[in-house]
C-alpha cells in the first residue's frame, strides 16, 4: 500500500511539563511523572513517587497526562524511552520538564506510539542527541524526524496487529524475568542456608544470641567482623591531580553490581597520593562493600577481590573488609557478608535522612558465626559451584530476554515502515 513521507512535527502535538517544587504529602495531589516513572510501557510509582498540589494541577492546561497519550523522556540516559497511555490514569498525573506529551493530530494514536518505539525514530532521536551541543531533546526534534504514513484504516489494522504481537512477546519476556528473580531468590537463599546452617542437615543447633543469625550448628562459633578483618573506609576520590601517581578506580558501581572485582574490569582511571595508594589498595582477598546508599535496605553489598594490581585502589563511598590472619578464609567473609542476615543487620544499623552510611564500629560489630577451618573451605567451595551454576542459567536467560526485545522491536519497525505487509 502506498505510503507518503511526512515530516512527524505535522502529525502531533508537543506538550512538556514545568519544573516544580515536590511535596512529601498533601490532602489533594497530582502525580508528576518523569522518566523514572517510565518502566517497559508502563508507569512505575512504587519508589520515588512524586506529588505536587492539585493547585498546581489544575493551573496548568499543558503536560497533563490524557488517555492515548504517548509519553517520551527528553534528557538523561533513557533519551526516547516511550510509554502510551492505554487507559485514563485513575489520578491527576502530569510529566515533569523532563519528559514530552505527544498527541496525534490526524494519526491514529496507538500507531504514532508504535512509530516512536521504532528503530527508525530511535536512531533519529539518538543521532540528534550526539549531535548535541547540550543532551537531550527539544521541541525541534520532531522537525527531523521522517515516518512514512498509510491511511488511517491500514493505521489501526497495523496497531491491532501489533497490540496481540508485542502482547505476547512482553508476556514471554516477564516469564523469564519472572524466572530471572526467582534464580536469584534461589542464589541468595542457598548462601545464607551455607553460611548460617552449614552444609551438614542433621547436625545439631543452638541459639546464635543474634536476632539476625537465629540458630547455627552448635559446634560454631559467633565472632565479631571486627575480630575477623581490618576495616578501612575510603577517601579515594576521582579527582585527577597532576604529579600524583596514576591508579585504577573500583568504584561503587563496580562493586554494587559484581560479585568479583578483577583486572579486566573497566576500571575508571584517577589519581590518589601516595599514602592513599598504600592505605586503600586492594588485595587478593579483600571484601569490599558499599558503604552508603539511597535506602537503608540497599546498602553493604559485597564484592571479593578475586584478582588485583598493585595500581588497584578503593574509592569513595566504599570500605575494604581485609580478612586478619588465622580466624576465617577471606571468600568465608565474603560470603558470610553477602548473606540475608548480614543485609537485614547493614539496614538495621544504617544511619542517615537523605542518604544513609555504615559507620566503621557498625561495621566491625556485625555478627558471623564462623564453623572450622575445613566447614569454611568447603562451604565456600560449595558456593562457588553454586552460585555459578546459577549465574550461568541467569545469563542465558538475560540473552533470551535481550533477543525476545530486538524482536519486538524488529517487528514493531517492520509493521510500520511497510516491510511487513498487514491487511485491513
Amino acid at each position: 500500500m502506498k505510503r507518503a513521507s511526512i515530516r512527524l512535527q505535522h502529525l502531533i502535538n508537543i506538550e512538556s511539563g514545568a519544573r516544580t517544587e515536590f511535596y512529601d504529602s498533601a490532602a489533594e495531589f497530582a502525580i508528576s511523572i518523569g522518566g523514572e516513572h517510565i518502566q517497559d510501557g508502563q508507569f512505575q510509582l512504587n519508589e520515588n513517587l512524586r506529588i505536587v498540589p492539585i493547585e498546581f494541577y489544575n493551573g496548568r492546561h499543558k503536560g497533563r497526562i490524557l488517555a492515548g497519550d504517548t509519553l517520551v523522556v527528553k534528557d538523561g540516559a533513557t533519551i526516547g524511552k516511550s510509554m502510551f497511555v492505554r487507559p485514563a490514569p485513575n489520578r491527576p498525573m502530569m510529566v515533569n520538564e523532563h519528559v514530552f506529551v505527544l498527541r496525534p493530530r490526524g494519526i491514529e494514536n496507538r500507531f504514532l506510539s508504535y512509530l516512536i518505539q521504532s528503530q527508525t525514530v530511535q536512531d533519529t532521536i539518538w543521532s540528534l542527541n550526539i549531535a548535541a551541543a547540550q543532551p537531550g531533546l527539544s521541541r525541534d526534534f520532531a522537525k527531523h524526524v521522517s515516518v512514512a504514513i498509510t491511511q488511517q484504516d491500514q493505521q489501526r489494522a497495523i496497531a491491532d496487529f501489533l497490540d496481540v504481537e508485542t502482547e505476547r512477546i512482553d508476556t514471554l519476556i516477564d516469564n523469564q524475568r519472572r524466572l530471572v528473580d526467582l534464580l536469584r531468590e534461589r542464589r541468595q537463599s542457598i548462601i545464607t542456608q551455607a553460611v548460617t546452617k552449614g552444609l551438614d542437615h542433621g547436625v545439631a543447633m543452638r541459639d546464635s544470641g543474634i536476632e539476625w543469625l537465629g540458630e547455627i550448628p552448635e559446634h560454631w562459633e559467633v565472632k565479631r567482623l571486627k575480630h575477623l578483618a581490618t576495616i578501612r573506609v575510603s577517601n579515594v576520590d576521582k579527582h585527577i591531580v597532576d604529579g600524583q601517581p596514576a591508579v585504577r578506580l573500583v568504584n561503587y558501581t563496580d562493586v554494587y553490581y559484581n560479585d568479583l572485582i578483577t583486572p579486566d574490569m573497566q576500571l575508571m582511571a584517577s589519581t590518589t597520593d601516595r599514602d592513599k595508594l598504600v592505605k586503600f589498595r586492594v588485595l587478593v582477598g579483600d571484601t569490599i562493600i558499599t558503604k552508603d546508599s539511597e535506602t537503608p535496605d540497599d546498602i553493604g553489598v559485597p564484592a571479593y577481590v578475586n584478582e588485583a594490581q598493585p595500581n588497584m585502589v578503593c574509592g569513595y563511598h566504599l570500605a575494604i573488609l581485609r580478612p586478619v590472619v588465622g580466624p576465617t578464609l577471606p571468600k568465608f567473609i565474603f560470603y558470610a557478608t553477602k548473606s540475608s542476615s548480614s543485609a537485614a543487620y547493614w539496614s538495621s544499623v544504617a544511619s542517615g535522612l537523605t542518604r544513609y552510611g555504615l559507620k566503621v564500629d557498625a561495621i566491625g560489630s556485625c555478627a558471623v558465626a564462623i564453623p572450622p577451618h575445613p566447614e569454611q573451605r568447603a562451604i565456600a567451595d560449595h558456593l562457588d559451584v553454586e552460585t555459578e551454576r546459577i549465574d550461568t542459567l541467569v545469563s542465558k536467560l538475560q540473552c533470551q530476554i535481550e533477543l525476545l526485545t530486538e524482536r519486538r522491536q524488529a517487528v514493531i519497525t517492520a509493521a510500520v515502515t511497510g516491510k511487513l505487509e498487514i491487511g485491513t
